[in-house]
C-alpha cells in the first residue's frame, strides 16, 4: 500500500483548499473539515447545501494532512450519474490544487462506485459467479414465467401485467428485508400475506401470492441455468455468501484497503445494503464511516429505502457525531421561505435549521385553475411555451416536474402539438403508449378503417376477456375475417346457432350492438363523403368517438372503481382526446400525425434541433439531486391523499408505539373528538380495516383498552394501528416529495394549483392563499 506523501497541518490544508477553489468556507463546513476522522460521522445536509462538495473537501483534507491515502478512500452512492459526478468533481479539485502549487497524482484516485457495482465486483471474484453476466430485466424469461401464473384470475390484467406486479412486489420485499431473496423464508402464501400486512403493503389475495412464490422460484432456476444475475442478486447472493465464514473473511480482506468510507445520499439506503456494508467493512473503516444525506429528501420507500438509518444513526453506531449543513446555496431565499413551513410539519425528521445563501432572490408564481385536470389554456403553460421559444433562455435550465408519470403525458403531447418536443424521460408516459389511448384510438381505427385486427386487439375492453375468447372462437369457426364488417356478418350467422347459454346470449347482444353502431356510422360516412347531407367527416368521427366510449364504458367503470386506472387520469385523457377529435377534419391524416408524434417523442435524435429538446420533463422522484433556473410544478393533486385526511398525521404521528397509539386514541376521545368523526376520516383515507374494528363488539372505542382482549382481537387492533401508522408515514413522504420539487428551483418556481390540489399545499403559505379555505378540515393536535 502506498503511504501518504503529503503532511500539511489541518489549518494549512484548509487554507490551501480555500485558495485553490476560490471558496470561503462557512463555519459549518469548517467544523466538518476540522473533525478528527476518528468517529462515525453523519453530515445532516439540507437540499442544495453542497453534499458532494463537502465529501470531496473532507477527503482532500484527509489526504493533504497525511491521514489517509487516496486509494484507501471509498465513495459509494446509488446511481451511475452520481458516481460519475464524484469522479469529475474530484479531478476538478485536483486540477485546481495543481494550479495552486500542490500536485497530487491523478493516478492515485479514491474508488468511487455504486452499491450495485461494488457488490457485483465482489461477487465476480468467487468461483461460483466468475462467469456470470448481468440480466437487465426479467422480461427475457417472460413467456416461461407467465406459465407459472395458474391461480390468479383477472378479467382485466394480462399475464404480462400480472408479472409486472409480481416483480414490483419482489423489489419491495427484498429491499425492506421482509425476505432476503423475495420468497425463501416465506414458506407459503399465508406467511407472505401476513408479512406484507405488517409492512403495510398487502394488496393481493392468496391466489396471487401462491403464484408469486411459484414465479420467483422458477425465476431463480432460470437465472442459475443461464449464469445470470440481476441487480437484486448482487445484494442477495453477496449477503448469503457473507454467512459463510470463509467467504466473509475473503470479502473483508478484499475491502481492507478502504480506511475511509463515505456513503452519499444516505437517506436512500435500504436494509440489505446497510447489512452488507457493515459486514464488509473493517472495524477501522466503520469507526471512520462518514454518511451524508438529508432525511427531508427520503422519498424512495416504494423501493425499500429505510430512513431509520439516517434518523437513528447515533443509536446504530454509538459514538457517532452529527454535523450540519443548513445553508441552501441553490434555492432562492424567497422560494425557501415558502418551502420551510411545509417540511417543518413533519414529525419524524432530524433537527436542523434551513437558510438560503441568496436570501433576497427567488420568485414563486402560483397559477390557480378553476377545475381539476389538464387545462391547455392555463397561463402557466402559455408562459412555458413563451420561455421555451425565447432565444435568450437556455432551455437546459427549464424543467417541468410532476407528481405522477401520467401527469406529464398530456402536457408533453400538447407541447408536441405546438411543435415543441420535450425530453419526456419515460417512453411509457407518452400519450400514444398509454393504455387508455391505445384502447380508444384502436377502436376508432377499427370503425373508421373497417379493421378487424384493431377491434380484436381491444375486444377485452368491450366485454372483458371472455368476450375476446368469443370473438376469437367466432373468427376461427367462420374462416377468419379481414375486416370488421366481415366479422360482424359472420358473428350474426354464428350467434343464431350458438346462443344456448346465458353467456353466449350476452356475447350475441354485444356483437349486435357493435354491428348496429357500425352500420349507422358507415351510412353516415357514405352520406358525408357524397355530400348528400349536412354531415361532415368530423361529425362522423365524433359519432365514432361517442360509440367507442359507450362500448367501453362498463370496462372503464370497472377499472376506475377498482383503482386499476385512476379516474382522474381517465377523465383527463378522454376530455383531452375529445377536444382534439372535435378539430379533426381528415381522420386519415390525424391517425398518421398521431403516429408521427409518437415517433418524435420516442426518438430524441429526430428532435435535437427543435425548440424544447433540452427541457427536462421529470417526476419528482427523478428530479432529486437536480437543479434548474426555472421550474414548473404540475399535478400536485389529492389523488392519493384525500382532502381532510392529513389530520391523521397530527392525530397519530409515524413513530407512535402500539401502546402510545391506544393512549393517543383515548386522549382524542377525551378532548372533544367523536368516534364517528375519527373513524370517518380513517375510512376516507382508505384504511378499510377501520370498519372491522368499529364493528368488533369486544372494543369500546369511546375508551379503548387492551385488557381482556383475545389474541384475534389484539391482532385486529394491531393491524389497524399498523395501517394508520403507515398512512401517517405516507403523508410525511408526500410532504418530502413536494419539498423536493419546490427546492429544485434556483430562480423562478411556477406552480399550477387546481381545484383538486393536494391538501399539503395548504402548508406552503403563498399557495395556501389560492386554495378554498373550507375544503380542508381543521387540525387539532
Amino acid at each position: 500500500m502506498q503511504q501518504p506523501t503529503v503532511n500539511l497541518s489541518r489549518d494549512d490544508a484548509i487554507k490551501l483548499l480555500e485558495r485553490a477553489t476560490n471558496m470561503h468556507f462557512s463555519a459549518e463546513q469548517l467544523a466538518i473539515l476540522n473533525q478528527p476522522f476518528q468517529q462515525p460521522t453523519l453530515i445532516n445536509a439540507c437540499a442544495g447545501s453542497g453534499k458532494t462538495t463537502i465529501f470531496m473537501l473532507t477527503t482532500l483534507v484527509a489526504i493533504l494532512t497525511g491521514t489517509i491515502s487516496p486509494e484507501n478512500v471509498l465513495g459509494i452512492t446509488f446511481s451511475k450519474k452520481a458516481q460519475t459526478d464524484m469522479e469529475i468533481r474530484y479531478r476538478q479539485y485536483l486540477a485546481q490544487l495543481t494550479d495552486a502549487g500542490m500536485d497530487l497524482e491523478m493516478s492515485d484516485m479514491p474508488y468511487f462506485s455504486t452499491f450495485h457495482a461494488l457488490f457485483y465486483r465482489l461477487l465476480r471474484q468467487t468461483p461460483a459467479f466468475r462467469e456470470t453476466s448481468v440480466l437487465p430485466s426479467y422480461t427475457k424469461f417472460s413467456s416461461t414465467l407467465t406459465r407459472q401464473i395458474r391461480r390468479t384470475k383477472s378479467q382485466i390484467n394480462s399475464p404480462s401485467e400480472i408479472l409486472d406486479q409480481m416483480f414490483e412486489l419482489a423489489e419491495f420485499i427484498i429491499n425492506r428485508g421482509i425476505s432476503p431473496i423475495g420468497f425463501a423464508d416465506l414458506t407459503n402464501a399465508a406467511a407472505l400475506k401476513a408479512a406484507l400486512v405488517e409492512a403495510g403493503e398487502d394488496e393481493y389475495d392468496l391466489d396471487f401470492y401462491t403464484d408469486y412464490l411459484a414465479v420467483m422460484k422458477e425465476y431463480v432456476i432460470l437465472k442459475r441455468q443461464n449464469s445470470l444475475v440481476d441487480f437484486n442478486d448482487m445484494k442477495i447472493l453477496l449477503r448469503q455468501l457473507l454467512d459463510d465464514p470463509t467467504y466473509e473473511a475473503y470479502f473483508r480482506q478484499a475491502m481492507t484497503r478502504f480506511k475511509f468510507v463515505v456513503m452519499d445520499e444516505f437517506q436512500d439506503i435500504d436494509n440489505l445494503q446497510w447489512e452488507i456494508m457493515t459486514k464488509l467493512l473493517s472495524k477501522e473503516a466503520l469507526a471512520r464511516l462518514m454518511v451524508i444525506g438529508d432525511d427531508d429528501q427520503s422519498i424512495y420507500s416504494f423501493r425499500g429505502s429505510n430512513p431509520k438509518f439516517i434518523l437513528k444513526f447515533q443509536d446504530i453506531l454509538p459514538g457517532a457525531k452529527t454535523y450540519h449543513l443548513s445553508t441552501n446555496y441553490r434555492t432562492g431565499g424567497q422560494i425557501l421561505t415558502e418551502a420551510k413551513p411545509l417540511i417543518q410539519h413533519n414529525y419524524v425528521r432530524l433537527a436542523k435549521k434551513l437558510s438560503a445563501f441568496h436570501q433576497d432572490s427567488g420568485q414563486i408564481n402560483v397559477y390557480p385553475l378553476k377545475a381539476a385536470g389538464f387545462d391547455p389554456k392555463s397561463p402557466m403553460f402559455a408562459k412555458l411555451v413563451s420561455q421555451i421559444r425565447d432565444p435568450k433562455v437556455d432551455d437546459r435550465q427549464i424543467a417541468v416536474l410532476v407528481r405522477y408519470n401520467a401527469d406529464r403525458t398530456l402536457v408533453a403531447d400538447w407541447l408536441a402539438n405546438q411543435q415543441i418536443y420535450v425530453s419526456i424521460n419515460n417512453r411509457n408516459a407518452i400519450l400514444q403508449r398509454t393504455l387508455i389511448y391505445r384502447i380508444l384510438v384502436n377502436l376508432l381505427q377499427a370503425f373508421w378503417e373497417d379493421r378487424f385486427d384493431a377491434f380484436y386487439t381491444q375486444a377485452t375492453r368491450i366485454g372483458f376477456t371472455s368476450y375476446r375468447r368469443h370473438v376469437n372462437q367466432v373468427n376461427k369457426a367462420t374462416g377468419g375475417a379481414d375486416t370488421l364488417s366481415d366479422y360482424l356478418d359472420a358473428a350474426t350467422r354464428y350467434n343464431w346457432s350458438h346462443q344456448r347459454t346465458t353467456e353466449q346470449k350476452r356475447f350475441g347482444r354485444i356483437d349486435a350492438r357493435v354491428k348496429t353502431a357500425f352500420k349507422l356510422i358507415a351510412e353516415s360516412r357514405r352520406k358525408a363523403e357524397a355530400s348528400q347531407s349536412e354531415l361532415t367527416l368530423n361529425d362522423v368521427f365524433i359519432k365514432i368517438w361517442q360509440t367507442v366510449l359507450a362500448l367501453t364504458d362498463i370496462y372503464f367503470d370497472y377499472m376506475t372503481k377498482n383503482d386499476y386506472i385512476s379516474k382522474e387520469t381517465f377523465t383527463d385523457i378522454t376530455i383531452y382526446l375529445e377536444n382534439e377529435i372535435k378539430q379533426v377534419t381528415n381522420p386519415d391524416e390525424w391517425f398518421t400525425s398521431e403516429d408521427q408524434k409518437r415517433q418524435l417523442l420516442e426518438n430524441d435524435e429526430f428532435t435535437v434541433d427543435l425548440p424544447g429538446h433540452n427541457v427536462q420533463f421529470l417526476s419528482l422522484h427523478q428530479a432529486k439531486g437536480l437543479e434548474f433556473q426555472y421550474v414548473y410544478l404540475y399535478g400536485l393533486s389529492d389523488k392519493q391523499l384525500p382532502v381532510g385526511t392529513t389530520i391523521i398525521n397530527d392525530w397519530f404521528h409515524p413513530d407512535l408505539s402500539f401502546e402510545e397509539f391506544v393512549e393517543r386514541w383515548n386522549y382524542l376521545m377525551a378532548h372533544g373528538h367523536r368516534v364517528k368523526e375519527v373513524t370517518g376520516v380513517l375510512e376516507d383515507a382508505f384504511i378499510t380495516i377501520t370498519d372491522d374494528v368499529r364493528r368488533n363488539k369486544h372494543f369500546d372505542l369511546e375508551k379503548l383498552s387492551l385488557e381482556g382482549c383475545q389474541s384475534a382481537d389484539l391482532d385486529l387492533l394491531y393491524n389497524w394501528y399498523t395501517a394508520i401508522r403507515h398512512y401517517s408515514q405516507f403523508i410525511e413522504e408526500e410532504r418530502r416529495l413536494i419539498y423536493v420539487g419546490l427546492t429544485r428551483a434556483k430562480d423562478v418556481l411556477n406552480v399550477s394549483v387546481g381545484s383538486n390540489a393536494s391538501p399539503l399545499l395548504r402548508q406552503v403559505p403563498i399557495i395556501a392563499k389560492t386554495i378554498q379555505p373550507d375544503k380542508e378540515k381543521k387540525s387539532k393536535k
